[in-house]
């Protein structure tokens, strides 16, 4: 009879050891999946960064060439506008009065500074 006891007891104590051991597999797979979720988590956010770090890069490049068609712009209204001087200047000349310019080189001048303006904004 102690055999059986003996026996017995040692069935028990292996189903309990059984079923520890299937909680912590079930814990341990739980955390399996948790950090499978968080590595997933990572990669979506590196490829993010990187998307994000190229369009930063793009959009500076393209800031880039705006700013030299602005400067190239700005250069072409400042040659423009030494010579609308230029010819203020020999009309003046001309007329012999210093002051009254010709109200089109006016406004021609005056369209050119807006412009300028406008781009360099």
């Amino acid at each position: 009879m102690g055999n059986i006891s003996a026996l017995t007891e040692e069935v028990e104590q292996l189903r309990q050891t059984e079923t520890n051991l299937t909680a912590q597999l079930r814990l341990q797979e739980d955390h399996i999946e948790i950090l499978q979720l968080n590595l997933t988590q990572v990669q979506h956010q590196t490829e993010s960064c990187i998307s994000l770090k190229a369009a930063a890069h793009s959009q500076m490049l393209a800031a880039e060439s705006q700013t030299k068609a602005c400067e190239s712009n700005q250069l072409f209204l400042n040659k423009q506008l030494q010579k609308c001087k230029l010819v203020n200047s020999k009309d003046s000349q001309q007329t012999g009065t210093s002051s009254s310019a010709s109200p089109l080189g006016s406004v021609v001048l005056m369209l050119l500074i807006c412009s300028s303006l406008h781009l360099i904004t």
